[in-house]
């Protein structure tokens, strides 16, 4: 949002709204502040003890010694839950759309390939059954490419919500994807830009895992002692550890303006040091979402089996699932929205403290 637009909403406001925002100066983009202290100053409203006020407030909190920023991860986390359950039903419909997408492109994909493999014969030849593979993984594929297209328009949507929100505006779904909109072949590019990311670190790291393996066994015999399974659940993690140093590069882009590749850069840069905050986040979406997915079905194991169910169970756990998942996933995109705004506003936060100290 720009300046202009930001001091209309702020004329709007009353002296009360806006000295309250203006004791949340850490939360506030430079834009923001500017509109915010120019509204002040025309209304006679002294915004030093606001000032003071921050930070005192970020003082307080501890200093992150990798950046210079106020940050401690445990406030941190805080900040963006209570974020969250300010806006919950605001955050939750933007996330809904992508978590329906997701789950019926990847389910429509499987069933289609299951399909095409029970079609499959013994007596085709070798060549007809590598075609008809790469067939099916390509379809299998296409269900994770919408999906992902799909959490990240939800992502970019959440960007420009936790904005508005920190300024103190309403917010409006269909004002953030109408933005989106206007950003979308830069956002295209970047989501490639991404995807290439991640499928090119995990060739590479179940390229690794698998030398491993083979190694092992081949040379040690210690192929019974290894559990395939944990060990791919392990680098999995270590994997998205490492693709969440680019996760501001979203907020970057739509917030900012930055180019797709200048945006990877710049979220590099800003995620230095922030590495409790990123595996938080990243703990709280993909464990917690996996556990609010799963609950259902693993719920209605507990059911007797002479039991019977009515035909519409199974959507029922279904829905459930989708529900559960819905709730849980926006936290972690909230949180690297959040983090960007933090991050980038560090130049300015700190000359704001030399001058106070002063």
């Amino acid at each position: 949002m720009d300046f202009e637009s930001l001091a209309k909403q702020y004329q709007a406001k009353t002296d009360d709204e806006l000295q309250h925002l203006a004791t949340q100066r850490s939360q506030l983009t430079n834009d923001a502040w500017a509109a915010l202290s120019s509204e002040l100053a025309a209304r006679r409203i002294d915004n030093v003890t606001s000032d003071n006020v921050a930070v005192g407030a970020a003082t307080s909190s501890g200093v992150d010694r990798a950046s210079g920023l106020f940050l401690r991860t445990g406030k941190f986390l805080e900040e963006v839950l209570v974020l969250y359950r300010r806006n919950r039903r605001v955050f939750i419909s933007l996330i809904l759309p992508a978590v329906v997408i997701g789950y019926v492109s990847v389910l429509l994909a499987r069933s289609e390939a299951r399909s095409m493999a029970r079609q499959l014969h013994p007596d085709l030849g070798n060549y007809a059954l590598g075609i008809a593979s790469l067939k099916i993984q390509a379809i299998s594929s296409a269900g994770y490419f919408v999906s992902w297209m799909a959490f990240c328009a939800s992502f970019a949507a959440i960007c420009f919500a936790t904005e508005r929100t920190v300024a103190g505006f309403a917010v409006s779904v269909r004002d953030v994807f109408v933005a989106v909109w206007e950003r979308f072949g830069d956002f295209l590019k970047l989501s490639f830009l991404l995807l290439l990311i991640f499928v090119g670190l995990e060739v590479m790291f179940l390229g690794g895992l698998l030398w491993t393996v083979v190694w092992l066994s081949g040379r040690l015999g210690y192929s019974r002692y290894l559990d395939i399974p944990i060990l791919v659940s392990a680098l999995t993690g270590v994997l998205l550890l490492i693709l969440s140093r680019f996760a501001l590069a979203m907020p970057a882009l739509v917030l900012d303006d930055y180019e797709a590749g200048c945006a990877i850069f710049r979220s590099d840069e800003l995620t230095r040091g922030k590495l409790s905050i990123l595996a938080s986040l990243l703990f709280k979406s993909v464990v917690g979402g996996y556990i609010a997915g799963m609950l259902p079905f693993w719920l209605a194991r507990w059911i007797p089996a002479n039991i019977n169910l009515p035909w519409w169970f199974g959507w029922s756990l279904t829905i459930a699932s989708v529900c559960a998942v819905t709730m849980i996933e926006p936290v972690m995109f909230i949180g690297f929205a959040l983090l960007y705004l933090k991050t980038s506003e560090q130049p300015s936060a700190q000359a704001t403290q030399l001058v106070i100290t002063a």
